[in-house]
């Protein structure tokens, strides 16, 4: 009797682990489904969207490398953050409960491997039908065909961002890398991710000419083709409201009247001279070369 009892506690006991197991089997969340096309990939460094039951509260992330903005949603899904590369729970709630849960795993983007597609949503011809590539210190001005209300980046060294108008942003690279940055439209509210790829300027030019056209040109004609410690000055025939100089360790500047600037070469390098004007419109950009 005892025996028999032993045994069908060890049935139930049996049954109470398989039971445990099988929940935990079917509780085991799956991948995302994300803007990458890929299964519970996204990119780190970069803006993405993650799709998401319709109906939910909030959501969060079991890792602080993964920002979400459920404020921020199109029709691609719910706008994420990776800030650096791992992997992470993306948790959805309504009325407090859970309601989904999914995986994601933020890797590095490789151009030999993915498609600028991969990190883009919306209309980014602006940024990316240029004949001009980003470089390191090597600032850059673009005029947008629509307004924006806001603007962000998803890497500051690869593309720090400065809104000049509605319609203009200076972007500045510190270092080489893929990302990309993040518009909101003005009047409708449509989010805009559009990719940066930034090159280093001395790699670059190593193997590609700088053209003189696009070349500052002191007031004597000559390009601007310094060496350390050299001191020039440009004339301009328009008169400017700002001047700035991309990287002021490589040249240091300054206005001397509305339409003259002084240039005073500190070290080796590439970088370039931007004039705005009364109402931030890019009135000049030429680079400067100290060897």
């Amino acid at each position: 009797m005892i025996f028999r009892v032993l045994m069908i506690l060890g049935v139930i006991a049996n049954w109470m682990v398989m039971g445990a197991l099988s929940s935990s089997v079917e509780a085991s969340p799956g991948k995302c489904e994300t803007s990458t096309g890929m299964p519970g990939v996204l990119f780190a460094n970069t803006f993405g969207y993650v799709s998401a039951p319709k109906d939910f509260e909030r959501v969060d992330a079991s890792v602080e490398a993964i920002k979400t903005f459920p404020s921020i949603a199109s029709d691609s899904g719910v706008l994420t953050l990776s800030i650096d590369e791992g992997s992470a729970e993306l948790r959805f709630f309504e009325d407090g409960e859970r309601i989904y849960t999914c995986e994601v795993d933020a890797i590095p983007f490789d151009m030999s491997e993915h498609s600028l597609d991969t990190i883009t949503d919306g209309d980014c011809a602006w940024l990316l039908n240029t004949d001009q590539p980003i470089l390191t210190n090597i600032a850059r001005v673009f005029s947008l065909p629509f307004q924006f209300q806001e603007v962000s980046s998803a890497d500051p060294m690869v593309a720090d961002l400065q809104p000049l108008t509605s319609q203009s942003i200076y972007i500045l690279t510190r270092e080489p890398g893929v990302s990309n940055i993040l518009l909101i439209r003005k009047g409708n509210g449509i989010p805009e991710i559009c990719p940066t790829i930034a090159f280093d300027a001395q790699t670059y030019f190593a193997d590609t000419e700088i053209e003189s056209s696009r070349l500052c040109k002191t007031e004597t004609g000559k390009a601007a083709r310094l060496r350390v410690g050299n001191q020039v000055f440009l004339e301009f025939a328009d008169p400017f409201r700002e001047m700035s100089v991309t990287n002021q360790s490589i040249v240091s500047g300054e206005p001397i009247t509305k339409t003259r600037v002084q240039l005073d070469a500190n070290s080796a390098g590439i970088t370039n001279l931007i004039l705005l004007g009364t109402h931030a419109e890019l009135l000049h950009d030429c680079m400067i070369v100290v060897e």
